[in-house]
């Protein structure tokens, strides 16, 4: 079994070395990871401009692979142009050039980590209401989840990659991230 270091740093550390990622972490630009997060379930019902549902997610990632990259690679794998071009992101642009770490465009104050998620990849999910741990079964039974949280999702590709390589983007707000592991080191944030 691998050892992992543990450190324990803010989000202000977080930032910093999420931001020269090539530096702290990676000079091949790209790891592998572990991320847990607490945030507001984006498809549950809104009440009292509150979302009623939250939860606490641990998923493996991939920090620092080029999305458009990826998904080119892919379409010349199945004897395709790798003429992909990816749209920009909504709301939010990257810090730098390293493509990692972005920041809202409207107050430029909360920063997002962005990760590559495998679409084979299960995260454990656990959810909550009135701060009360839930099993989303239950939570579909009260209601608790928007219909549109159904609905299928578009790939990352937009149906250019093949199924079996088909991954998906997330974008946790730094402030809302409680841990991330990457290459043996778990940074566990402490405020």
């Amino acid at each position: 079994m691998e050892t992992v270091i543990k450190k324990h740093i803010t989000k202000v550390e977080l930032l910093n070395l999420l931001s020269e990622f090539r530096k702290n972490i990676s000079a091949t630009n790209v790891a592998f990871g572990n991320i847990v997060y607490f945030v507001d379930e984006s498809g549950a019902k809104t009440v009292n401009k509150q979302k009623v549902l939250q939860k606490f997610v641990r998923v493996n990632c991939t920090i620092g692979a080029k999305y458009e990259n990826r998904i080119n690679r892919d379409l010349v794998k199945q004897g395709e142009e790798a003429n992909f071009t990816a749209q920009s992101m909504s709301g939010k642009e990257y810090i730098n050039d390293e493509g990692i770490v972005a920041i809202d465009v409207k107050t430029r104050t909360k920063h997002y980590l962005v990760a590559t998620v495998e679409n084979h990849t299960i995260p454990t999910t656990v959810y909550f209401h009135e701060g009360k741990r839930i099993s989303k079964e239950d939570a579909i039974k009260k209601e608790l989840f928007m219909p549109s949280h159904f609905a299928p999702k578009i790939s990352s590709g937009r149906g250019n990659m093949s199924e079996d390589k088909d991954f998906h983007t997330i974008n946790p707000n730094l402030s809302n991230i409680i841990s991330l592991t990457l290459n043996k080191t778990k940074f566990i944030i402490i405020d």
